[in-house]
């Protein structure tokens, strides 16, 4: 789900945000992105430590698909 989402989300950043700053804007998409992974395993591993962790995944699988399906309301991003 999250490889479909990024291909779609990653056209239409590069449709709305203009030519001369992409590189600018994805060099920093990608810094934050790459920096917020092993905070988001620690935090997982906190987690995982007093929640079951099948229920850890399926609250990710939920809110993954709740996204996706969000996309379909922002303007101009079905066309991407």
């Amino acid at each position: 789900c999250m490889g479909s989402v990024n291909v779609v989300v990653v056209a239409w950043f590069q449709q709305v945000v203009p030519g001369p700053e992409l590189g600018r804007f994805f060099g920093l998409l990608t810094s934050v992105c790459s920096g917020l992974i092993p905070l988001s395993f620690g935090a997982y591993g906190l987690l995982a430590g007093a929640v079951d962790p099948a229920l850890l995944l399926v609250g990710n699988g939920v809110a993954i698909a709740c996204l996706a399906a969000s996309l379909a309301f922002v303007p101009g991003f079905r066309r991407a």
